[in-house]
């Protein structure tokens, strides 16, 4: 009987302690906003945000440069996928307001084959002044090219419009 009295005394005594922390009133802290990344001021993105952006760790940033002219640096990440065969897939993602990241869904840069075995060997992917420059051999060639065609190197322009990437005639 004991034992319960003094199991009795240490449970009511944890209650009034817990009672008495739990109806403290805390005062609020003010919390600081930092809205630096508000502002038009250049801020260096992670790699890993435009990476993160595709939904796959293994993809490769190949440019970076502003498409959209909002004074941000935008990205093409190439992700390679390999199922009966294998396709390199340029993705443009966007750095929107310095804060997140969003890959444009459907995008198609014409004149490259992204897969089957007559896909376009690019060396290069360059972002100037709004412009996607992709350099390499393939690029403008069909299933039906001259084998010849294939290793002529070419350039092709592009640039975003909205939400489509357009090519430029040259």
């Amino acid at each position: 009987m004991r034992k319960m009295i003094k199991v009795f005394i240490a449970v009511l005594v944890i209650s009034a302690i817990a009672y008495y922390y739990m109806s403290m009133k805390v005062e609020e802290v003010p919390v600081e906003e930092n809205n630096s990344l508000a502002t038009t001021t250049q801020i260096v993105m992670g790699d890993n945000m435009f990476i993160a952006a595709t939904q796959d760790a293994d993809a490769k940033i190949l440019a970076k440069g502003d498409l959209n002219n909002d004074t941000f640096e935008d990205a093409i990440v190439a992700v390679a996928f390999c199922g009966a065969s294998c396709s390199l897939t340029l993705n443009v993602v966007l750095n929107i307001d310095n804060r997140s990241t969003e890959t444009l869904d459907n995008v198609n840069f014409e004149g490259y084959k992204s897969s089957s075995a007559t896909k376009s060997d690019v060396s290069a992917v360059t972002i100037e002044d709004g412009i996607i420059s992709l350099t390499g051999k393939g690029l403008d060639c069909g299933e039906d090219c001259p084998e010849e065609n294939w290793n002529i190197e070419k350039t092709l322009q592009y640039r975003l419009e909205g939400n489509k990437i357009v090519r430029l005639t040259l």
